[in-house]
């Protein structure tokens, strides 16, 4: 579905990202992790089709991704960013809505509608749909970004730190949705922070370090203390019952040593 190929992105004299490949299948769910300012969200951008890599290709659904128009594009693809203040007062449910722009020929129709409406009943936003945006929650509004995203009906879906500013309840609720469409055949890459969530919910880990790639496979293999501290330069420690689940943990030095 999505392949990155060598791929880099130079601002300046400084690279962002270098030499980065991945490959993403349907029905998959892959996290990006590393420290901040590892190029995590530039290796979005570039994915979306926002930046122009420095070096490098981008293909989607078998296609060089710089080959595609910004409306096809967005009937394909949808796009959840960090930045997601609304200079508008637009209500929740035109928040919604706005997921069928790629798709109109002309004006809306009552198809759109009740696509809007099935969108927002998914995330449990209905109630939701006469409220301002701006008056929303944290968690009420990722809710309302998510019936976006699901009304634009991409095939893939790329998240920059969708989880940030959420409590657990929420951050579980969102991930959850997005990997049931990963069980739909939909394709999910996800910015994290939260390396016990990705552990849960991915398929497949990317960790970058200063725009490269330290390791890239499946969490159970890549998510241990050795490699997450060369990447995140602290020690972690791994705690649980060995029959259950494991939790990552960073450590102080000191605990470290002792």
């Amino acid at each position: 579905m999505l392949k990155a190929k060598n791929l880099g992105y130079r601002a300046g004299s400084r690279w962002l990202l270098k030499g980065v490949d991945l490959a993403l299948r349907e029905g998959e769910f892959l996290a990006v992790l590393g420290p901040n300012g590892s190029g995590k969200t530039t290796l979005l951008r570039l994915l979306a089709g926002e930046l122009r890599p420095t070096e490098g290709e981008v293909f989607f659904l078998e296609k060089p991704l710089a080959t595609y128009g910004p409306k096809e594009l967005a009937r394909k693809r949808a796009v959840l960013s960090q930045s997601r203040e609304m200079a508008f007062p637009y209500t929740a449910y035109e928040v919604a809505f706005l997921g069928r722009l790629p798709h109109l020929q002309g004006r809306e129709t009552p198809l759109d509608h009740q696509k809007t409406l099935k969108a927002l009943e998914r995330v449990r936003g209905l109630p939701l749909k006469e409220r301002l945006f701006t008056s929303l929650s944290g968690g009420e509004a990722m809710r309302v970004e998510a019936a976006r995203l699901l009304n634009q009906e991409a095939r893939l879906f790329l998240l920059d730190e969708p989880t940030n500013h959420l409590d657990p309840r929420y951050a579980l609720e969102l991930l959850c949705l997005f990997r049931a469409l990963a069980y739909e055949g939909k394709g999910v890459v996800a910015v994290l922070h939260d390396l016990n969530l990705a552990g849960l919910f991915a398929d497949r880990v990317l960790l970058l370090k200063e725009g490269r790639a330290m390791a890239y496979g499946p969490p159970q293999s890549l998510l241990h203390p050795d490699l997450l501290e060369e990447v995140y330069g602290v020690p972690f420690r791994r705690l649980g019952d060995p029959k259950g689940p494991a939790f990552l943990v960073p450590v102080p030095q000191e605990v470290a040593r002792g």
